[in-house]
């Protein structure tokens, strides 16, 4: 029987009341909730055909809030995300056709409930906000990235989480008052107060959400400049990316892992904003100087340090003022793969390679991967590893850590030191030994 017949929609209203079905859409259990979902256009629909788009876009704004809370699994997300994607569809089908001939440039409701309801309220209100659970940062996100897929209709700008096979949507050519509304919504996601909670979510203390933060980040940035949008002041105007640039660079520096990563992505988002090859090519340059810089001063500074009861003279005994280079470097590595990405998804072809650029990167690759071994490789004294220059072996620097203690800061911290100089060798060296000295390298 098909599902427009009366007698069947007659069936449905009948046993599914719309305060019923408004319970399963909130039930406990994540399977009622998105076969609710699913069955919402057909629910629906048999309660007033006049009016069921209307009436499905006032269940959606009574339930989504509901699941940011409750999205126990990727695949409860990415199906919810779908049946989402698929209504907005209709919703904008529908609308351009009944809208054809008014004098509106875009699609009232669809604007207002992709802007206002889906961006405004249960993005930035309700899921992206600094200081929430784990849960509703990946929703607010991977919300974000079916919104940028959606309006782009291109499903090579969805993630994991979201719409991650071929469908009807994107192969649909779209009324022209449905591409304007389209590029509202690509403008509302590049909006102050989006970038802004997006640059908070970066500072995540949960990994997945800092890493798919900056994926969709990166993305919006390839979809704005593909279309010519133009970001928020705050993020193209050149005085004010100055302050951005330090904070990167400053973060970078740090030996915290979570730190680092972070300075590494916003160093990385400035690079992918800029507008042409050549400015691209002198960000690098900067990024390559100035960590060409750090691993000279770290390599004169643990020549200086007191370590292991060596004892040397200078200001910084316990290390504290050590310059670290490894933020630095991931951050080259984030560039490096942006241009991938970004040829990926404009399907372009690659440009031709600054040679002199990539000479100095590989050169600072190289001599930060023999500092960091200098510090971690399991040598005793005497011994050499090959890969290693000589000048690299000084008599300051240990050749005896243990490989096991690399990015384990931890395992500094819990032995306790016997007096006051062996705790300042013990701080020296954990600020050494950080995660991602080499990592960025591999």
């Amino acid at each position: 029987m098909k599902v427009s017949d009366g007698k069947l929609k007659e069936t449905i209203s009948r046993s599914l009341p719309r305060e019923r079905f408004q319970f399963a859409l909130v039930h406990s259990l994540p399977f009622v909730r998105i076969v609710a979902f699913k069955a919402m256009k057909y629910v629906v629909s048999s309660y007033d055909s006049t009016r069921g788009l209307e009436e499905e876009a006032t269940m959606w704004k009574f339930a989504l809030p509901y699941s940011i809370k409750t999205t126990e699994s990727k695949e409860f997300l990415s199906n919810l995300l779908q049946c989402l994607c698929h209504f907005l569809d209709r919703l904008s089908m529908c609308e351009a056709e009944s809208n054809a001939d008014s004098g509106c440039d875009v699609l009232p409701v669809v604007n207002a409930f992709v802007v206002d309801f889906l961006v405004g309220d249960v993005i930035l209100d309700k899921g992206a906000y600094i200081g929430t659970i784990t849960d509703k940062e990946i929703f607010g996100v991977s919300l974000l990235d079916c919104l940028l897929a959606f309006a782009l209709q291109d499903e090579s700008y969805s993630g994991d989480n979201t719409i991650v096979k071929k469908d009807a949507i994107f192969n649909r050519k779209r009324l022209p008052k449905e591409v304007a509304t389209m590029n509202e919504i690509l403008k509302a996601l590049a909006r102050r107060d989006v970038l802004s909670s997006l640059f908070g979510l970066l500072h995540s203390v949960w990994d997945n959400t800092r890493e798919m933060t900056f994926q969709y980040l990166i993305k919006m940035v390839v979809a704005c400049q593909s279309r010519k949008l133009a970001l928020a002041a705050e993020y193209c105007d050149q005085n004010q990316r100055r302050h951005l640039l330090a904070r990167g660079v400053y973060l970078a520096s740090s030996p915290r892992q979570r730190e680092s990563d972070t300075g590494a992505r916003i160093l990385c988002f400035l690079y992918a904003s800029l507008p042409g090859r050549a400015e691209k090519d002198s960000f690098l340059a900067t990024l390559v100087d100035i960590s060409m810089d750090r691993v000279s001063s770290m390599k004169s500074t643990l020549n200086d340090i007191t370590i292991f009861g060596k004892s040397a003279s200078t200001k910084n005994r316990d290390g504290s003022c050590l310059p670290l280079a490894h933020g630095l470097i991931h951050a080259i590595r984030l560039c490096i793969e942006h241009d991938k990405t970004s040829r990926r998804l404009c399907s372009a072809t690659p440009n031709n390679a600054n040679i002199n650029l990539n000479e100095s990167m590989i050169e600072v690759f190289c001599k930060a991967l023999q500092l960091s071994l200098s510090v971690v490789a399991d040598v005793r004294d005497g011994e050499t590893v090959d890969g290693i220059d000589e000048e690299a072996l000084s008599d300051s620097t240990p050749l005896n850590v243990n490989t096991g203690a690399i990015g384990a800061n931890g395992t500094f911290s819990s032995v306790s030191a016997t007096n006051t100089e062996e705790t300042q060798a013990r701080l020296a060296m954990q600020r050494v030994v950080v995660r991602k000295s080499c990592l960025p390298l591999v």
